[in-house]
């Protein structure tokens, strides 16, 4: 079997040369019969090669666009043989995902996901935000800290118990964690920054757990089991998932009322939505001041309210 090899001069991108004349329409839909060889691991992701021949397991390919008689296609990524190694690439995965199904689904009532472009997180404590902040809420309080992934949804903000709609959108902020393969952190992980999203005016608020690709499956199962057992037991106001990366797109989800499951971001994101609005609205003595703080923090990131 002979490939065709060219590295591209943008980092960003992949070239094929002599592509097939017909490009299969899975690759396009991103099935997980359409992928490249599991042998193809080892080159460098910016290296192109293309077998000519049906593509097997492991890599996982998107968005294909013809240039001239070059093809290009943009993020290929292989996360069985290269997992993300630190926490900020795993956010950036995760995000992607989400604004890949966004695009194409619009059921999702997904306007935006943050932090935009290469970004790990959303940082509050930077200089900008606090001189905004400063201004109109002076020194005190001032928030201390970032948000991973916040998905802006096209969705009204309804407090039942005090008949009162904030209108659209609903801001869901994610807390994510990643457990690397030989992790030491605590099954509580991330519960203070996620319940903290509360207080700074998120209308939801989700810690999403993930487990590296060889991290152990029975410890996996027993930190996802304990963190659930404490969010349910005392009815914490978040949502909660865990789940390990298993390359191709999918992830196996942990939960105590069945047995793991393999999902995509799909099922992930359905889960998340599911958080309760945020129990501070409902509360008359902290309303008005949660509100406002809300509205402050759309100014800051130039979320406009959806009529």
């Amino acid at each position: 079997m002979k490939f065709t090899q060219i590295r591209s001069r943008s980092k960003k991108h992949i070239s094929l040369i002599n592509p097939p004349q017909k490009i299969p329409q899975l690759l396009l839909q991103e099935k997980q019969e359409n992928i490249i060889p599991d042998q193809l691991c080892n080159t460098d992701t910016r290296t192109a090669i293309l077998p000519g021949q049906p593509l097997l397991k492991s890599y996982a390919t998107r968005k294909i666009t013809r240039v001239s008689t070059l093809w290009i296609v943009r993020r290929l990524v292989c996360v069985e043989c290269h997992p993300p190694e630190k926490e900020c690439d795993a956010c950036k995965e995760i995000k992607s995902l989400i604004n890949e199904i966004s695009k194409r689904e619009k059921a999702w009532n997904i306007r935006k996901v943050l932090p935009l472009g290469n970004q790990c997180s959303i940082n509050l404590s930077s200089k900008h935000f606090r001189s905004f902040w400063i201004e109109w809420w002076g020194e005190k309080g001032i928030p201390q800290l970032d948000i991973d992934i916040l998905i802006v949804l096209d969705e009204p903000v309804i407090i039942k118990s005090l008949y009162r709609d904030l209108g659209k959108p609903t801001l869901l902020g994610i807390e994510v964690k990643y457990f690397r393969r030989q992790s030491k952190m605590s099954f509580y992980e991330g519960l203070d920054q996620t319940l903290a999203y509360l207080r700074i005016g998120l209308d939801k608020a989700a810690l999403l757990h993930i487990f590296h690709p060889e991290y152990p499956e029975e410890q996996a199962k027993i930190r996802a089991r304990t963190t659930e057992v404490l969010v349910e037991g005392i009815k914490l106001p978040i949502a909660y998932v865990a789940c390990k990366l298993i390359g191709n797109g999918r992830f196996r989800v942990y939960t105590k009322y069945s047995k793991p499951q393999d999902v995509t971001i799909r099922e992930i994101l359905h889960f998340l939505k599911q958080a309760p609005f945020n129990p501070l609205y409902s509360n008359i003595s902290y309303t008005s001041e949660v509100v406002r703080i809300r509205q402050t923090l759309m100014a800051l990131l130039q979320i406009p309210s959806i009529a």
